[in-house]
């Protein structure tokens, strides 16, 4: 899953990794259609990505202009995944906030 918004420029990224996804598709397809919409409305929103590493975890990749918006990103997700996947994900993520050195 991948959503972009041309017009902004990242300069801080947050990547959060969740292990033990009892379903990794359904919680994507949640997440697709609650916390994306959250999280892209967030000041200097640029990116976001889920990534199925295959190990039964998943890792989303969020990008703002700056590094409150990248770390509001991390509460705002946190708060939603316990409202919304408490179901399917088990325990806290860990959370690694910090600026975008390289981008293609």
């Amino acid at each position: 899953m991948r959503h972009v918004n041309e017009s902004e420029q990242p300069r801080f990224g947050a990547m959060r990794r969740y292990r033990g996804v009892r379903n990794v598709e359904e919680a994507a397809r949640r997440v697709e259609g609650g916390l994306v919409p959250i999280l892209s409305k967030l000041p200097g929103f640029a990116s976001y990505l889920v990534i199925d590493p295959g190990d039964g975890g998943v890792i989303s990749l969020t990008a703002f202009r700056d590094r409150a918006a990248a770390e509001q990103s991390s509460q705002e997700a946190r708060n939603w995944v316990q409202q919304n996947l408490a179901e399917l994900v088990s325990g806290a993520p860990e959370v690694t906030t910090g600026e975008v050195l390289a981008r293609a």
